[in-house]
């Protein structure tokens, strides 16, 4: 089930910051999921095209931003597509955070140790000792009060 993935780049011109230059934001949208992000990159109003999403003119700044949000728009639907073959469904939220390089699903050090032990407990009496075991168990321990 393919959904059509939308991308608005557009600028927060109700909260210029001191320098006169306002934020740009970006808009995720995935069928009926949407979600917005900062891309950390100002602009100036006067040369912002609302329609076509980026800077009108040939300045070097101009030219930087264009090419930064260029950039960031090619990773969105690379990102989209990858996550897309992968899962069968994907969420504007999901896919911020894939951007943003937040993990959704973290494994921690003890549940590998967990598998580790689960894993060598089948082991046991074949090539491993239960006291090597034993002592998995308690570092197992340690750690999980640590």
């Amino acid at each position: 089930m393919t959904t059509e993935l939308k991308v608005l780049f557009y600028l927060k011109k109700n909260q210029p910051k001191k320098d006169g230059l306002s934020p740009l934001m970006g808009r995720i949208t995935i069928g009926k999921t949407m979600c917005q992000f900062s891309l950390k990159l100002d602009a100036d109003a006067a040369l912002w095209d609302s329609k076509a999403g980026k800077m009108i003119g040939k300045s070097r700044f101009a030219l930087d931003v264009n090419r930064q949000i260029d950039r960031i728009n090619v990773l969105i639907h690379t990102r989209y597509r990858e996550m897309e073959s992968n899962q069968n469904r994907v969420t504007a939220l999901e896919l911020k955070n894939a951007i943003q390089g937040i993990a959704s699903t973290q494994d921690t050090l003890l549940s590998y140790l967990d598998e580790h032990n689960k894993s060598f407990f089948e082991r046991v009496g074949t090539d491993r000792c239960t006291s090597t075991y034993n002592k998995y168990l308690y570092v197992y321990k340690r750690l999980q009060s640590f």
